[in-house]
């Protein structure tokens, strides 16, 4: 049987190898061709690439990963520049598991570049990669006949261990994962087709669903928060890594960390001046594993009055905020002379929260757009009510009775 790995940490030989002996698929072998970033491409006296040509005439640019000398040209670079001037690829030639690619078949290695691209975006979060999480290639899972995605109850699970359960859209990036799609999800009745860009704006304009779960039951699962659609829509990537996250204080900073999940005795931070305000660079925990993350402040940030900013958070999720003021309500006595001073301490930090909390509200309610984690969205969906503007009064009118 054929197994599904990740090559990207593997020698290209025996990646090479793995695929001759049946070990490998032939998804996981073209992305590690286009994926490897040191073929070497041997040159002539004049600068051109080395080349061979076959019975047939047909010219083919050699690639080797076995060597030390050559020019280096990354996969991306041999299959979209280098190797349409010429003709097709031979993957080296003189090994036992060498791989001739015709031209022909160009266009097929071409798509698997921007799969990988397209992936290594989602699985690395770097900057300026709105216009490739824009345009994929993806692909959706809908309704039959239908064109918008579906959503269903999916389970989210990290490390393979399982987390939590959410009502998501599905999205997919290349044919083994619409495959793998098909297979395992085939009691659901639903299928998956190819999206154009225009899916964006679409879920952008939806408030049904909790998160996007992109590959799932694959090595390539990543779960999407639901405001990232508007957000690459206006052409921004708020995807923690993708960029420094817009804060205004350090004091939200601190409890957008406690939302988040970070260990709260492993953390610290720099601040170093920049363009038009400061930037605030973190190292967090998540259990063992750390966390490099960079914030923005506005040059006239102050930690004053306790308060996390005069304007709405543009980085906070009000699910997280409202299950954080729940939680710290919840047991403590009706009235304040029953409290002790850890209680009384519990009703202040909720305070704070929910009337920051207040300042998402909108025509009497917190809009969808302030959910911004998967867990948030959940709460938002199984419990409208608690997102009323009557709601959060009367969580604020509890924490100061008792503050």
């Amino acid at each position: 049987m054929v197994q599904s790995q990740n090559p990207d940490s593997q020698s290209m030989t025996k990646v090479l190898q793995a695929f001759r002996a049946g070990q490998l698929s032939q998804a996981d072998l073209l992305r590690a061709l286009v994926g490897y970033a040191d073929w070497r491409v041997q040159m002539d006296e004049g600068g051109q690439p080395e080349i061979v040509p076959d019975d047939r005439g047909t010219q083919f640019v050699i690639a080797e990963s076995d060597v030390d000398q050559g020019q280096v040209v990354s996969g991306r670079s041999l299959v979209n520049e280098l190797a349409p001037s010429i003709g097709g690829i031979a993957f080296d030639p003189e090994a036992d598991w060498g791989l001739l690619w015709r031209p022909e078949r160009l266009p097929e290695l071409q798509q698997w570049s921007q799969i990988v691209e397209l992936e290594q975006a989602l699985l690395k979060p770097g900057p300026n990669q709105v216009s490739t999480l824009l345009n994929g290639p993806w692909w959706g899972v809908v309704e039959p006949g239908q064109t918008e995605l579906a959503t269903f109850r999916q389970e989210h699970r990290e490390g393979g261990e399982y987390r939590f359960s959410l009502n998501a859209v599905t999205l997919l990036t290349a044919p083994d994962a619409v495959e793998t799609f098909r297979v395992t999800q085939k009691f659901r009745k639903l299928e998956a087709i190819a999206l154009d860009s225009e899916f964006w704006q679409n879920l952008a304009s939806r408030a049904d669903y909790a998160g996007i779960c992109v590959n799932p039951l694959t090595p390539r699962y990543v779960l999407l928060p639901p405001h990232l659609p508007a957000a690459l829509v206006a052409g921004r990537d708020v995807r923690p890594g993708a960029g420094p996250l817009p804060a205004r204080t350090l004091a939200e900073i601190e409890l957008w960390l406690d939302l988040m999940g970070a260990r709260p005795d492993r953390r610290s931070h720099q601040i170093q001046p920049s363009a038009g305000g400061l930037t605030v660079a973190y190292e967090a925990w998540w259990g063992y594993e750390p966390r490099p993350l960079l914030f923005t402040l506005p040059a006239s940030s102050s930690e004053v009055s306790g308060a996390f900013g005069e304007t709405p958070s543009e980085i906070l999720c009000a699910g997280l905020m409202v299950r954080y003021v729940r939680g710290k309500l919840a047991g403590l006595p009706r009235f304040r002379w029953q409290a002790n001073a850890d209680q009384r301490q519990r009703a202040a930090k909720a305070l704070r929260v929910v009337n920051d909390l207040s300042q998402f509200i909108e025509a009497g309610r917190i809009p969808f757009a302030a959910i911004r984690t998967p867990q948030g969205a959940e709460l938002w969906r199984l419990e409208p009510d608690a997102f009323t503007a009557s709601a959060i009064a009367k969580l604020q009118q509890r924490a100061e009775a008792l503050a």
